[in-house]
């Protein structure tokens, strides 16, 4: 008896466990296939772009080519360092610093998934909490994270949310939102700025605590807009030091985001946007403070360096939270990612065909973030209208099928 147990576990030792059929290994990468793919969509269709495949370790393939500064209006090139508007890709940065932030300071006992339930309301200045938690009732940070709040814009503003032009008071148009209330919150993605532009507000009473009291107590005698007002810019402060010196040191070596490129890197040191190809005079800002919806520069290598250490290290975030982000069960349910590519050429391999990406853009300017088929993210920036962010995220993928599947290159013009 006992010799046909010992034979019958040899055989079940010495059998292979089957391989799934979705298991099988995505092709080597062309790296001049994926460059060159890049360079023949983006050149001569915008100002200057870069761009950056990145892998766990490191970057595997990048370009960039055109104007940072058009001649005449600086005479910059642009480069894979060069820093330029990310728009909305902001966003993706600010929502990843306050789940980084939930695990290095937890706001409750349980996980970070568990804390993630916790109301936003709970998390204002004082006043705006007595004024406003009632009326954001079932708006919690995960709603918040998955562009699910409910929180609508004002009327005529035209989505910064911040008091961008053209509405001058940046503190009408969040308390436009906050005091109607959260619309059916968790039930419908609604991608707006009003959404994570509460984080100047949230992400300071976490990282900060002493300091909010104080600025609520500073301000206790004021109410209605002229709390708000006062407070606004205060809380903002708190955002963009958290910002610079909590986050950004953890990620990058060297120089840092910024949101005013032209005090921190001089004037030669980044991109300008533009409106189309023969516009000749780029902008740019020099905000003081940050705001968290919409307002850093950062250059293709800074973009490929914020994916690894979110896509492929524990520095930012843990495993499920990370699959929370790029591949939930439910796809809608993906946290701060803004959109997705549905697409089956890599289903064989991977067993997917959701990709998730963040993009962003800004008067000109566009980025975007893109997690690829593989253990890959893709980075791209563009600085004139012609090309949005959805363009360089269709761009990215289609540069990878190409390198990888030695397809034709497809066109998305």
């Amino acid at each position: 008896m006992k010799m046909m147990l010992r034979a019958a576990l040899s055989l079940a030792i010495a059998v292979p466990t089957a391989t799934p059929a979705c298991a099988q290994e995505i092709p080597p990468l062309n790296r001049e296939r994926f460059e060159s793919s890049m360079h023949d969509r983006l050149r001569g269709n915008t100002v200057g772009y870069a761009f950056a495949l990145t892998g766990p370790v490191n970057i595997l393939a990048e370009g960039a080519d055109g104007w940072a500064q058009k001649p005449g209006d600086g005479n910059v090139r642009m480069t894979v360092r060069t820093a330029s508007h990310i728009g909305s890709v902001s966003k993706l940065i600010s929502g990843t610093g306050l789940l980084y932030l939930l695990r290095e300071k937890p706001i409750a006992n349980g996980t970070v998934n568990q804390q993630l339930d916790t109301p936003v309301s709970d998390l204002l200045p004082q006043k705006m909490k007595q004024a406003y938690r009632a009326r954001l009732a079932g708006m919690t940070l995960r709603t918040l994270l998955m562009h699910k709040s409910g929180l609508n814009r004002a009327p005529g503003d035209v989505g910064y949310c911040d008091g961008g032009a053209p509405i001058p008071d940046g503190w009408v148009n969040i308390d436009y939102g906050l005091s109607r209330g959260a619309q059916a919150p968790g039930t419908n993605r609604k991608y707006d700025n009003c959404n994570i532009s509460v984080l100047r507000f949230i992400i300071p009473r976490i990282a900060f605590p002493d300091q909010a009291a104080s600025i609520d107590q500073a301000h206790a005698g004021k109410s209605g807009a002229a709390y708000g007002k006062a407070v606004e810019p205060a809380y903002r402060f708190l955002y963009t030091t958290f910002m610079y010196t909590q986050f950004f040191n953890i990620v990058f070596r060297g120089p840092i985001p910024t949101c005013n490129p032209a005090r921190d890197r001089g004037p030669d040191k980044f991109a300008k946007y533009y409106s189309s190809l023969g516009d000749q005079v780029g902008g740019f800002v020099q905000p003081e403070t940050c705001n968290p919806q919409g307002s850093y520069y950062m250059s293709a290598r800074q973009l490929a360096r914020f994916a690894r250490q979110m896509g492929f290290t524990n520095t930012l975030v843990g495993r499920r939270i990370r699959k929370r982000m790029i591949a939930p069960d439910d796809i809608d349910d993906r946290l701060v990612f803004n959109r997705i590519i549905s697409d089956t050429t890599f289903l064989t391999e991977t067993g997917k065909r959701n990709w998730v990406y963040h993009g962003g853009s800004f008067r000109g300017a566009s980025a975007v973030v893109i997690k690829l088929p593989g253990r890959r993210y893709g980075v791209a920036i563009s600085n004139s209208d012609e090309i949005s962010s959805g363009d360089l995220a269709q761009a990215l993928f289609n540069a990878y099928v190409a390198a990888t599947k030695n397809a034709p290159r497809r066109t998305n013009r």
